[in-house]
């Protein structure tokens, strides 16, 4: 039975397939609340910009942005009668994940899946493959509809 859902979103298109996959199945199994995991690139990530100032500025733009779609997300699964709490994480994702799993205590794992090179699959860091290695539940990976 899965009563504990943790849903790992970057809250790109791709993502999408991931949050009504997750809202669907809470509401079928009979879950009152599934707990989010929003992925948010850390501030090292624009480090292509000479000043501190336009660095925070665009960060702090990216994280509002993030904000507002992951309300409208949640707005959304409150409709179909289900809770949602909420967590910001930034790198590394996969252990984050699954160390949020563990806290939770979660059935299952939602990914959204987004297209990985070849050489990151081969070479075995795909995300998806790294949270289901360390995962302590089963994880259930979402393609995106097309």
């Amino acid at each position: 039975m899965i009563e504990r859902i943790l849903l790992a979103t970057d809250l790109s298109s791709d993502g999408q397939a991931a949050w009504t996959l997750a809202c669907t199945l809470a509401r079928q199994a009979g879950c009152q609340a599934i707990s989010v995991v929003c992925v948010q690139p850390s501030p090292a990530t624009y480090s292509e910009f000479d000043s501190d100032r336009v660095l925070r500025r665009v960060y702090d733009d990216e994280y509002q942005q993030a904000n507002d779609m992951l309300k409208r997300y949640v707005d959304a699964c409150l409709v179909e009668g289900v809770r949602v709490r909420t967590s910001m994480i930034s790198r590394p994702i996969a252990e984050a994940v699954t160390k949020a799993a563990h806290q939770e205590h979660a059935d299952l794992i939602v990914l959204g899946i987004r297209h990985a090179d070849m050489i990151d699959r081969l070479l075995g860091k795909s995300l998806v493959g790294q949270v289901a290695r360390a995962a302590p539940c089963h994880v259930l990976i979402a393609k995106p509809s097309r």
